[in-house]
C-alpha cells in the first residue's frame, strides 16, 4: 500500500467514528425529547385509572430510557421521577394483589404478574403471595383447631 491509500483508510476510519458518534448523539437527543412524553403518559395512566398493563409498559420504557440518558444532566431528577411513578403503581397494585391472592381465583393475578415483572419486582410479588397464602393457611388451621377442641 502506498501512502495515499493509508491516508485514505485513516480518513475513512475517522469518518466512520464520527458517524457513529453522531448517531449515538442523535439517539440520545431523541430519547431525551421522548422522556417528557413518557412521563406524561405514565402519569395519565396512573391518575385516570388506565390499564395496569399500559402503566407498567410505560414505566418499563422509562427505565430503559434512563439507561440511555444516564450521562445527560438531570439524571438524578429523572431517576427520582422513575422511582416515584414505579412506587405509585405498586401502591395502587398492592391492596388489589393481596385481595386477589387471598381469594381462590388465581387467574386474576396474571395482570399483576405481568406488571411486577415489567417493574423488575417479581420477588416482591412472590413474597407477598407467600405471606398472604401463609396467613390464609394459618387462619384455616386455627379455625380447625378451635372447632376440633369442642369435641
Amino acid at each position: 500500500l502506498d501512502q495515499r491509500n493509508v491516508t485514505g483508510i485513516e480518513d475513512l476510519s475517522r469518518l466512520d467514528t464520527l458517524k457513529s458518534n453522531m448517531e449515538t448523539c442523535k439517539a440520545t437527543l431523541e430519547e431525551h425529547a421522548r422522556w417528557s412524553q413518557l412521563v406524561r403518559e405514565a402519569k395519565t395512566y396512573l391518575e385516570n385509572g388506565g390499564r395496569l398493563i399500559d402503566s407498567a409498559d410505560r414505566i418499563e420504557i422509562m427505565g430503559k430510557s434512563l439507561d440511555v440518558l444516564k450521562n445527560i444532566s438531570g439524571h438524578e431528577e429523572r431517576q427520582e421521577t422513575y422511582q416515584s411513578l414505579c412506587e405509585s403503581l405498586l401502591e395502587i397494585m398492592r391492596p388489589k394483589v393481596r385481595e386477589d391472592i387471598s381469594g381462590s381465583d388465581m387467574i386474576s393475578l396474571k395482570e399483576y404478574i405481568y406488571a411486577y415483572n415489567k417493574l423488575g419486582r417479581n420477588e416482591e410479588l412472590e413474597e407477598e403471595y407467600i405471606k398472604v397464602r401463609l396467613d390464609r393457611v394459618l387462619n384455616l388451621w386455627n379455625s380447625f383447631n378451635n372447632t376440633s377442641s369442642l369435641f
